[in-house]
C-alpha cells in the first residue's frame, strides 16, 4: 500500500517528468503544509524554484532545511550560497549572513570544505569591494578568518591539484585574506 505522503511525492515526480515544474511547485507546496519537516521535500522545491529562476524562494526553502537538520553542512552550504548569490552592494548584510554559514560549514566539517573557504572569502571580497564607508570594511575576526582561509586554499590546491593553483590565484580571491 501506497502511503498518502509518497503518493504526494509521486504526483510531484510526475509533474515535474512532464516538464510542468509549476505543477510540481504547486503540489510540494501543498506537501509541505502537511509534511513541514521533510527536509528532502524543501531541497526539492529549493530545485523547482531555482530552476524557475525564483532565487529569493529558493534561499527560503535552504533555510528551512537547516533549520530542519542544522548538523548537516551541505543544508549550511547551499544556503549561504544562495545569500551570497542574491547580496548586491545595497544588501551586503546577505553576504555578511552568508559568512557566518560559511563557517558553520568549516566548524561542521573540521575545516576541510573547500566550498566554503573559496565562498567565504567571495563574500568576504564582495563586501570589502562593493561596501560603502563602514560598511565595506571588514572585522578583524573577519580578516583573521579570511587570512586563514586564503592560506589553507591554496594549500588544499597546492596539495591536491597544483595545476589549478595558477588559475586561483589569477582569481585575486586569495587576496581577500591579506
Amino acid at each position: 500500500m501506497v502511503s498518502p505522503q509518497g503518493a504526494w511525492k509521486r504526483l510531484c515526480c510526475v509533474a515535474k517528468g512532464r516538464g510542468d515544474e509549476e505543477k510540481a511547485v504547486k503540489t510540494l507546496k501543498e506537501y509541505l503544509d502537511v509534511f513541514c519537516t521533510d527536509a528532502e521535500a524543501w531541497e526539492e522545491l529549493a530545485s523547482l524554484y531555482l530552476s524557475l529562476s525564483m532565487q529569493k524562494q529558493a534561499s527560503f526553502c535552504y533555510e528551512e532545511c537547516v533549520l530542519i537538520q542544522p548538523q548537516n553542512p551541505s543544508y549550511h552550504l547551499k544556503y549561504a550560497d544562495s545569500l551570497y548569490s542574491l547580496s548586491t552592494p545595497s544588501t551586503l548584510h546577505l553576504a555578511r549572513q552568508a559568512v557566518g554559514y560559511y563557517s558553520v560549514v568549516l566548524d561542521l566539517t573540521n575545516g576541510s570544505s573547500v566550498h566554503a573557504k573559496y565562498g567565504l572569502l567571495c563574500c568576504l571580497d564582495a563586501i570589502r569591494s562593493q561596501g560603502r564607508g563602514s560598511s565595506s570594511r571588514l572585522t578583524e575576526d573577519e580578516q583573521k578568518l579570511a587570512a586563514k582561509c586564503a592560506r589553507e586554499l591554496e594549500a588544499d590546491y597546492q596539495e591536491k591539484c597544483p595545476a589549478l593553483l595558477a588559475h586561483l590565484r589569477a582569481t585575486g580571491i586569495l587576496s581577500s585574506g591579506t
